[in-house]
């Protein structure tokens, strides 16, 4: 017997069927998403993480991150390519 999905109702989409895919969870939810790590990482939202806060040695959560990603630039990338659209976006 199969098991029953709130998700059966879109297997190519988001489960409310608002979004095309499955991880599009929206703007306002994912600027929430964001804003909430920034802030368990950083004590800041997004729109405040500087490089000087991402560069900060004294945070324990910032050393964590760069042992994590090691050389992986990418994952770094990813932090100031989300803070520069948020600010552009923030800006508009």
């Amino acid at each position: 017997m199969k098991a029953s999905s709130s998700f059966s109702n879109s297997v190519d989409g988001s489960p409310d069927g608002k979004n095309e895919s499955s991880h599009d969870i929206g703007n306002d939810a994912r600027k929430k998403l964001l804003d909430r790590l920034s802030e368990e990482m950083f004590e800041r939202k997004v729109k405040d993480v500087t490089h000087e806060i991402l560069d900060d040695e004294s945070n324990p959560v910032v050393n964590r991150t760069f042992e994590a990603v090691g050389e992986d630039s990418g994952a770094l990338d990813f932090v100031y390519d989300m803070n520069r659209e948020h600010l552009q976006k923030s800006c508009s």
